[in-house]
């Protein structure tokens, strides 16, 4: 008796192992199959681990915009700076807004604030008013939306996920205005004295004596350049 109970213990033993050694196996085939394609499905998340980086990226300097450019609508003192600040506000809440919707459908956590870089940037910035604030914010926007510009070009490309990847696509162009408006604005500010400046030489020059010396100061300092730099305004299309 004692030998047939031992000879069942035994085959019951073995048959158990029999039966766990395909779940262990495909566990193991499972897993190396997720660190193989790079997907953080573990975590929740149903896209490729870029794919992932690249959307918590674009929620924080969207949050980072619409936070800045309401503070610009406030403290700037240009009309042009307020009125690019209310501009970033409503189309980066708009893209945010769309992100959100893909993320929610893709599993993937976005950030609920801005990063510590943006939050240090808020803060340095709100600590400032008036013209001073003007440049700071515009010098910041360019550079923000330069960095920006260039991780949605990449991710255009290289996303994996048709609908991150349609969202760069779309949102891309928008981003390239923005740049470019910041660029204008930056240029403007940055040019506003020399451009009173040169007014005054032109007035200066008209009265003078100096016929050849007026002709240079009205053409050059007066005429041309004021001129460029208001129709650079104008047509910038801030608002």
């Amino acid at each position: 008796m004692k030998i047939k109970s031992h000879f069942y213990i035994a085959a019951f033993a073995a048959a158990s192992l029999c039966a766990a050694a395909p779940a262990v196996s495909l566990a193991a085939e499972k897993t190396g199959s997720s660190e193989k394609s790079g997907s953080t499905e573990a975590g929740g998340s149903k896209v490729h681990g870029m794919d992932e980086t690249f959307a918590k990226n674009a929620a924080d300097a969207g949050m980072a915009e619409v936070q800045l450019g309401d503070l610009a609508t406030k403290n700037g003192e240009s009309q042009a700076v307020k009125d690019f600040g209310s501009r970033m506000v409503t189309d980066h809440t708009k893209a945010n807004d769309q992100l959100k919707s893909i993320a929610s459908q893709k599993g993937i956590m976005l950030p609920e604030k801005i990063s510590e870089k943006h939050q240090e940037a808020f803060d340095r910035l709100s600590k400032l008013t008036g013209a001073q604030f003007d440049k700071a914010y515009i010098k910041e926007m360019v550079k923000g939306h330069e960095h920006v510009a260039t991780e949605f070009e990449t991710a255009s490309k290289e996303v994996k996920d048709a609908d991150l990847k349609q969202f760069a696509a779309n949102t891309l162009p928008t981003i390239k205005e923005h740049l470019k408006m910041a660029r204008q604005i930056n240029s403007e500010l940055n040019g506003e004295s020399s451009s009173k400046k040169g007014g005054a030489g032109a007035k200066k020059s008209t009265s003078g004596a100096g016929g050849a010396m007026g002709t240079t100061g009205t053409g050059d300092m007066g005429g041309t350049r004021s001129t460029g730099t208001t129709g650079g305004m104008t047509g910038g299309g801030v608002q």
